[in-house]
């Protein structure tokens, strides 16, 4: 039997890890979560029982290889695993650290184990022995981690991973709103806060999103609507259950789903709603983004949303969308809907996921959203704030975190982010557990390329737990990315941050978004010099504040 110590920026594959140099021992600041994996691989067909010694929490993982049909499509650059069909590690399927972990011969498998440096420690270095014992052996190995007595900031970045709660109800078999429905959007909002995620995507009416024209998904719409003699009225009891919801799990911001539909703004969203006291279809694609009805419905829905706003405490917190990606060609319908939107906001901020200078150049988004191949013109002209995007298009050279992406690639967001001093990062595949254009359900656990249309891994972080979702690989890395950016901004505090830019600058040799170091001992020895500069900085502090305490 092999049993190796190795560090989270490894993926284990059957075939043995990317890499077995062990990593044996490391730091972290309070209030941090450290991830290291024992890789082992037995002769023969084994079960072996599990034993956990440390003197810090913890939780164990194992590690599930996944299928993936597309691993990467068309053309992609050098920076990737394998470029062809396969299993892949990703699922962590909790185990107890008291129970057992059973492998084929020769295969090689890993537990994934999750420090937690909540709580302030009695030792300022903690050990984490791993045994695995079968009826014929035993081994051990024992990884060392140093506490740092300074923990690190709140986490500035607004982060949001669009929650898709049709595919809840679709892959749970439940009805939209029952309370099995609302259970589970606590769930998977709470799961996504415990993560770095601080932004929700609240279904103001179904989010027009993943579908071709005229296709139609799930009604999830949260504001209820009824159309008498000209007038609307508007019901947000679904939308105050939502508005809990989040509260009660830590969310801070709202993004409120998408006005117009999606690559084009050319039409409303599904709405439905009372007309004449008959229940039905109030707008979709039948309706023009530009028409009078539709914008008559927005005069009167915006300034009841905006009360409601207030009412419950979420002003300077939510976000509203026109429509998601629009290209170069839609500018001049999006450059009418965005002004006659302004004039009813009364400030409340608009953000899109698009890529073409002219939308922020002209003042038709507030907040741009790029993705991270399209950044250097809104970088160039200091475009403030500025958020960050990624998905399945940026496949070259950029940061991602597809199946078939090192985690080092996934993982190295985080000093980009710190960088540029972007404020805000924005997924789209938080729980996508559909086809391309939302044509079917899909099986997560069989199916991680929306049924061939994205590289694995770009639609989902999450899969379908019994009570909940269970975390992948790649989730635990990215949460990992945004703690080194939080730890940099610690360094930046205490020093400056034109000096910690201008360091992490030299360390990386002119870091970009498309030009940063590739290998995750880079990004493991990089993590360890900051800690080592705030640790030292500590011990500074605390000494003059000796020195001056009188005799």
């Amino acid at each position: 039997m092999k049993l190796v110590c190795l560090s989270s920026f490894e993926k284990v594959f059957y075939s043995g890890p990317t890499s077995e140099i062990e990593t044996l021992e490391g730091t972290a600041l309070l209030g941090e979560k450290y991830a290291i994996q024992f890789a082992f691989q037995g002769e023969e067909e084994y079960r072996y029982h599990l034993a956990l010694s440390q003197e810090i929490e913890a939780k164990v993982f194992e590690v599930k290889q996944i299928p993936a049909k597309t691993p990467i499509k068309e053309v992609y650059d050098e920076q990737i695993l394998t470029g062809v069909p396969g299993y892949f590690p990703d699922l962590l399927q909790p185990v107890d650290t008291q129970g057992t972990v059973s492998g084929t011969a020769l295969q090689w498998h890993s537990l994934w184990v999750e420090l937690s440096t909540e709580r302030p420690l009695k030792s300022a270095e903690v050990d984490v022995c791993l045994t695995l014992v079968s009826d014929e052996e035993e081994m051990s190995a024992t990884f060392t981690l140093g506490i740092i007595p300074t923990s690190l900031p709140q986490q500035t970045l607004i982060h949001t991973e669009w929650l898709h709660t049709d595919c809840l109800a679709a892959y749970y078999e439940l009805e939209v709103f029952e309370e099995r429905y609302w259970q589970l959007v606590e769930a998977y909002i709470t799961f996504g806060v415990e993560h770095g995620q601080n932004m929700v995507l609240t279904p103001l009416f179904t989010p027009p999103l993943d579908m071709p024209v005229g296709g139609e998904r799930p009604t999830v719409q949260l504001v209820g609507v009824t159309y008498q003699d000209g007038r609307y009225a508007f019901d947000f009891q679904l939308l105050d259950r939502w508005s809990a919801i989040c509260r009660q799990a830590g969310v801070k911001y709202l993004e409120f789903s998408h006005l117009y539909t999606q690559w084009g703004a050319a039409a409303a969203p599904k709405i439905i709603g009372k007309r004449q006291g008959e229940s039905g279809l109030l707008f979709g694609w039948q309706t023009s983004s530009t028409g009078e009805a539709y914008q008559d419905f927005l005069a009167q829905l915006i300034p009841e949303l905006l009360q409601w706003v207030e009412d419950n405490g979420w002003q300077e917190a939510v976000y509203f969308h026109l429509s998601d990606e629009p290209a170069k060609e839609h500018l001049a319908t999006y450059r009418q809907l965005s002004e006659q939107l302004k004039k009813q906001l009364r400030g409340a901020s608009v953000i899109d996921a698009l890529s073409n200078y002219a939308f922020y150049q002209e003042g038709l988004v507030d907040i741009p959203v790029v993705a991270t191949d399209h950044l250097e013109p809104f970088i160039a002209h200091q475009a403030t704030p500025l958020w960050a995007y990624y998905c399945n298009a940026q496949k070259m050279a950029v940061s991602n975190r597809f199946f078939d992406m090192p985690s080092a690639r996934n993982r190295i967001i985080g000093y980009q982010l710190f960088q540029y001093g972007i404020s805000g990062f924005l997924h789209w595949g938080y729980n996508f557990w559909y086809s391309q254009y939302s044509r079917q359900l899909i099986n997560p656990f069989e199916v991680t390329d929306a049924a061939g249309a994205f590289p694995s891994g770009d639609a989902f972080l999450v899969y379908p737990g019994a009570e909940g979702p269970l975390p992948s690989l790649r989730l635990k890395v990215f949460h990992y990315a945004l703690q080194d950016q939080r730890a940099l901004a610690k360094l930046a505090a205490l020093t400056s941050l034109t000096e910690v830019q201008a360091w992490l600058s030299q360390e990386a040799g002119q870091l970009t978004f498309a030009n940063y170091p590739t290998e995750a001992r880079w990004q493991l020895l990089t993590r360890e010099k900051i800690n080592g500069q705030i640790s030292r900085w500590i011990k500074e502090k605390a000494e003059c504040h000796l020195e001056r305490v009188p005799e």
